[in-house]
């Protein structure tokens, strides 16, 4: 049943294509579609975006990518953070393929950094006597090749931040942020992109209280798996916290990890429930299992559906977020699909917000040259050109442009 239901789920992302970042990572990047001894090096040595988005540093996703176009960033660090996990809790030798699979969790991204800090937490779980968190020292002498690694290719992965600001993002929005993250993970319906970090209100407080007081109410109780839960939760959204803190923004696949600590104590109430000595209630458990999983699967159908396209997916997330990088990406797809009016409205606004932006004052260009206005056009490329005189694809539209003026 399981793997039936399983199946129903995934089924509907195979109608899918290339989405969001998609075509900047996969559909736009010339290296990989050589193998090569240069172009598989340069999967090593430079960002995923291959210079053109975020300083991110992947390489196993991109060497992924080259291979057949699936690699999940997020999917393919927590399957080799678990691996590495499982293997470092055998002990020797089974250590050594532990440490190959957290060196390969890095290089899928950053965030696994959390690995040894879970071992540990599972060491603690288990009662395991303090010498046998030695794998935990392996993995930790581990991350630091993979951190000088990194800088050497895309530089620090901590920018400089106010440390006021970062006090106050822990105490005042990250409770709300872990709320909302279990929220998602028990009903998932309303998933969209760049979600922007939910408001600061009068009621922080209570959001604060109840997540510290949970944990001081776990220990004091002495309840193992609710601590071993409680703490893998916060762990594996802690890495995300430097996008959220910088960005101000969170996506829902940064869910994935902590679901776990979601999932593991409705698996155990289930099966104490459908262990009871009364048969209805246990009846009653397994008809309410089969439902939980039958409405996950029904929502991926409706993902698919609501935001199965570059266009969709945008207006979609239109509908919960005023992220200004939404109105721009909008407003590219409406360019690039013929309705430059349409899309001079999403544009003009991401322009006014973030005028340094290249990519979506290029856009704009082109939308008024699209819309007949031809000196709006020459005259915002120009400015661009002025500002910013080391961008090539400003001189290039520029370039082409004027020779069709003339």
């Amino acid at each position: 049943m399981v793997i039936v239901l399983a199946s129903l789920a995934y089924v509907p992302t195979l109608r899918l294509g290339f989405l969001w970042d998609d075509h900047v990572m996969i559909e736009s990047n010339p290296h990989l579609r050589e193998w090569t001894t240069t172009h598989v090096k340069h999967d090593f040595t430079t960002d995923v975006f291959d210079g053109h988005g975020e300083k991110y540093y992947r390489p196993a996703q991109t060497f992924a990518n080259r291979v057949d176009f699936t690699g999940r960033a997020e999917l393919m660090s927590l399957f080799f953070s678990l691996t590495s996990l499982l293997l470092c809790l055998r002990g020797f030798p089974s250590v050594l393929m532990g440490s190959l699979a957290y060196g390969l969790a890095l290089l899928s991204k950053e965030s696994a950094i959390m690995t040894p800090a879970l071992v540990a937490l599972v060491l603690y779980f288990k009662r395991q006597p303090l010498r046998k968190f030695w794998p935990v020292v392996v993995l930790i002498l581990i991350s630091g090749p993979f951190l000088w690694l990194r800088g050497q290719v895309v530089g620090s992965p901590l920018p400089q931040m106010d440390q006021w600001l970062i006090v106050r993002f822990f105490v005042q929005a990250f409770p709300k942020v872990l709320v909302r993250y279990f929220t998602l993970s028990l009903i998932p319906w309303n998933l969209h992109s760049h979600r922007m970090m939910p408001h600061l209100s009068h009621f922080w407080p209570l959001y604060l209280f109840l997540v510290v007081g949970l944990g001081a109410w776990l220990f004091w109780k002495n309840y193992r798996v609710g601590i071993l839960c409680w703490v893998w939760f916060i762990l594996t959204l802690l890495p995300k916290t430097v996008a959220m803190i910088t960005g101000n923004f969170m996506l829902d696949h940064w869910a994935y990890p902590c679901i776990l600590a979601v999932l593991l104590p409705m698996g155990m109430w289930f099966s104490e429930i459908q262990a009871a000595p009364r048969r209805w209630l246990s009846h009653a458990s397994r008809v309410l299992y089969c439902g939980v999983l039958i409405f996950w699967a029904s929502l991926v159908h409706l993902n698919v559906r609501l935001r199965g396209t570059d266009e969709k997916m945008f207006r979609w997330a239109l509908h919960f977020s005023t992220s200004t990088w939404v109105h721009c990406d909008l407003g590219v797809v409406l360019l690039q699909t013929g309705r430059a009016a349409e899309a001079i409205p999403h544009l003009e606004l991401a322009h006014s917000r973030y005028p340094e932006n290249m990519n979506c004052g290029n856009a704009l260009a082109l939308a008024y040259w699209s819309t007949g206005q031809r000196q709006r056009a020459l005259s915002l490329l120009e400015q661009l050109a002025r500002e910013r005189p080391d961008d090539l694809q400003t001189s290039r539209n520029l370039q082409n442009l004027r020779s069709l003026t003339f």
